[in-house]
């Protein structure tokens, strides 16, 4: 078991709010992952064998987004349908994990350096399958819709009030209450899972503290560039009022560095 740094961010497209229109400037920054693995090697001899290693690991991702441009967004496509202001403020995307699995097989090194302690390392290849991923958009109301002096009583009827009695009457809250609500738009971005070839090599630096057992201490590196295919459901409709999803694929190197601590059993 262990923890592992990765790409510090994953590189998508823009997102625009209309065809030609504002950039959101997202960048999906990736945060430190938990790993858990299960690694074994039979050895020739004393310096040399072969093996394998199952790895399991989440990567926490987030959302950067400029202040500036989430005021611009028009996420239902209110200022593009003639409405004075937009009646939902994007605020941001939640955070959430990116899922992997890596499959090893390769070439593994000894060096006793006692009779206690030794030092290896490992030469593998292997597959990295990734698992599908989305990320929801967060919204408030506008304030400025019920602003008379910026949204007039006929611009408010005709593009505002349906929506804002639907909202008050189906949760039972006052107009207060509404404007300090947060709306959760399911998979504004998704990843769809992919699978692809990998390498990895590693450090290791072991104490045998009993006959059959072993305390290791390891430093792993991986590097994996899997073809992510990004749907991205933006806010601009068809004319039948359909919102589309734009679906586009970009290689993401991923460079993998794992510390970790793991029981040895020797046999």
């Amino acid at each position: 078991m262990g923890i592992a740094s990765g790409p510090s961010m994953l590189k998508t497209a823009e997102i625009y709010d209309s065809e030609g229109g504002n950039p959101l400037g997202m960048k999906l920054k990736v945060s430190t992952a938990t790993v858990v693995s299960v690694e074994g090697a039979y050895f020739l001899n004393p310096y040399i064998g072969m093996g394998g290693r199952l790895k399991v690991a989440t990567l926490p991702v987030t959302a950067d987004i400029p202040t500036e441009n989430l005021k611009n967004f028009d996420l239902d496509s209110d200022l593009q349908a003639g409405a004075p202001v937009n009646m939902f403020l994007l605020e941001g995307l939640e955070s959430d994990h990116l899922g992997m699995l890596d499959i090893d097989l390769g070439v593994y090194f000894s060096y006793p350096l006692s009779r206690h302690f030794q030092i290896g390392s490992k030469l593998l290849m292997g597959c990295r399958r990734t698992a599908n991923f989305s990320l929801n958009s967060l919204s408030r109301i506008n304030p400025q819709i019920f602003d008379r002096q910026i949204v007039s009583e006929e611009a408010y009827k005709k593009f505002y009030k349906e929506d804002v009695d639907f909202y008050l009457q189906q949760e039972q809250i006052s107009q207060a209450e509404l404007l300090n609500s947060t709306f959760a738009d399911e998979e504004f971005l998704r990843i769809r899972r992919s699978s692809t070839y990998k390498i990895g090599t590693g450090f290791s630096f072991t104490y045998r503290y009993k006959e059959d057992a072993a305390l290791r201490l390891y430093c792993d590196y991986d590097f994996a560039a899997p073809r992510l295919t990004y749907e991205l459901n933006n806010s601009w409709v068809n004319e039948d009022g359909t919102r589309q999803t734009h679906s586009y694929s970009r290689k993401t190197p991923m460079h993998n560095f794992t510390f970790g601590a793991s029981i040895a059993f020797v046999f």
